[in-house]
């Protein structure tokens, strides 16, 4: 019998077990009988294809085994892995991402069908359910650098979800920047759409982007504008990150907590002490949210430069009289 996999659940199939332990001995027996390990997957996936893929998972989560390159090049080319990926909602995002990390070193073309695949099953993108459209991208946000998707993720800029909307703009700059098109989601009259476009062209060298960024800081939007002073404080921008600081004592609790996410993810170590200083204060705010983030920036935040060890007066001397007296 045909079985389907609904939104968030999970088959009780008997054979679930049994296929995975076929599974894990059929790896057991690559070492001495590749052929016939292989052999025996392609006869496993034959009889289930969906429990295989189930299983499947399993397996290529599992401590590293050389026979895992043999189960993800049968998943990643054939069965419903992807449907598994996307609505198995109990398999965490980071595990999905993992997996589709292995596919795709074995298949290359694997993430470009799985995406597709989703936009055909669904005929447009407008019908995709939201769960499904925002989980996928957040797998593709941790498995991809989305460099070859561009086509696919500037369809789900037309989808009814802002979060959606949102989500595939800034993988998009991220993967492929086009400053133009890029430019055009920062006019975007939804706040999260023109957050997200901000963060997508952090870091990029391009002679355009800080010119971008320095209009963004002034956006009306708290978050853009903390989104576009987080990019202009990786790009060195002192007065960038001083005014990042300074939003710590608004009396807004939205801006504090937006500054402290902002402080965590400025990664600039000349600015570790200053922002730890604001951020152990703001770690003792009245606000649930405000503690809350400032100690997650805290956790993260790069470490302050170690200064270079004083030279002693006597030893540099004695170090320039040698030197001098070999010439």
């Amino acid at each position: 019998m045909q079985q389907t996999l609904d939104s968030g659940t999970t088959s009780t199939d008997p054979l679930k077990s049994d296929i995975q332990a076929a599974i894990e001995e059929a790896l057991a027996a690559n070492a001495s009988d590749p052929t016939g390990s292989a052999a025996s997957l392609r006869a496993l996936q034959k009889q289930d294809p969906l429990e295989f893929a189930r299983s499947a998972v399993q397996v290529l989560t599992a401590e590293e085994h050389p026979g895992q390159k043999a189960v993800a090049e049968l998943v990643a080319t054939t069965g419903p892995v992807a449907d598994v990926l996307l609505r198995q909602r109990e398999i965490p995002v980071p595990v999905a991402a993992a997996v589709i990390k292995r596919l795709n070193a074995v298949d290359p073309l694997f993430e470009i069908r799985m995406i597709r695949k989703v936009i055909q099953d669904h005929r447009e993108v407008n019908a995709i359910p939201l769960p499904i459209a925002l989980r996928l991208l957040q797998i593709l946000d941790k498995a991809s650098d989305c460099s070859r998707l561009t086509n696919h993720l500037i369809q789900f800029v037309r989808h009814p979800s802002q979060h959606v909307r949102s989500k595939s703009v800034l993988l998009m700059g991220r993967g492929n920047l086009n400053l133009n098109r890029t430019k055009e989601y920062l006019l975007n009259p939804v706040a999260r759409v023109r957050a997200n476009a901000v963060e997508s062209i952090w870091d990029h060298p391009d002679a355009g982007i800080r010119g971008a960024l320095v209009e963004c800081s002034r956006d009306s939007n708290q978050r853009v504008a903390v989104n576009a002073l987080v990019g202009l404080s990786r790009l060195g921008d002192m007065e960038a990150s001083r005014r990042l600081a300074g939003m710590a004592k608004s009396e807004d609790p939205v801006a504090r907590a937006g500054a402290a996410w902002g402080m965590g993810h400025v990664n600039r170590p000349e600015m570790a002490a200053e922002f730890r200083a604001v951020l152990e204060i703001l770690a003792g705010d009245a606000e649930s949210k405000v503690r809350d983030m400032a100690r997650r920036s805290l956790e993260g935040l790069a470490p302050a430069p170690v200064p270079e060890p004083a030279t002693e007066p006597a030893k540099e001397a004695e170090s320039q009289s040698s030197t001098g007296a070999g010439c």
